[in-house]
């Protein structure tokens, strides 16, 4: 939440009334700043949230125009995640911790690190899966279907 100073009125004798006028708000402003708790008057100094989505894939197939008759493959639960963002179906972008993206994409990891890139070394990597004809390309096999949920407990609904 902003803070107003109330700076008064300047006085009539001139430059050095306005500063001893000033000096009062200014420092009743320090004194609220260093007394708030850390991170409450600077959003950018917070910590990255800590991860809590993930990713389940269904439905798929390891060929883009294969008439499914079924469901397809279930696939695997990924995560967890600080963020998933899908854009026009075009990109699907998302944030890990370096253990997780070790985890699922260690291909990704190692040349990043072989590359000295340092979103390899976190706290969050950001990345993107390969989309190829609306379908999200993960280790071998397309998926047309995903759901995105809170934590580990729900992935089975």
């Amino acid at each position: 939440m902003p803070t107003e100073i109330h700076i008064p009125a300047p006085a009539p004798s001139g430059s050095v009334a306005r500063l001893r006028n000033l000096i009062p708000a200014i420092a009743a402003l320090i004194d609220r700043r260093t007394r708030a708790p850390l991170g409450s008057h600077t959003p950018n100094a917070a910590a990255p949230p800590a991860p809590s989505l993930y990713l389940r894939l269904l439905h798929g197939r390891t060929d883009p125009a294969a008439d499914i008759e079924d469901w397809g493959a279930e696939g695997p639960v990924l995560g967890p995640f600080a963020y998933i963002h899908t854009t026009y179906m075009c990109d699907v972008k998302f944030a890990a911790p370096v253990d997780v993206m070790q985890r699922f994409f260690p291909e990704v990891i190692a040349d990043w690190r072989a590359r000295g890139i340092s979103s390899a070394t976190g706290p969050l990597c950001e990345w993107q899966f390969d989309i190829l004809a609306d379908l999200i390309h993960y280790d071998g096999v397309l998926y047309g279907d995903w759901s995105v949920f809170a934590d580990e407990t729900r992935k089975a609904s």
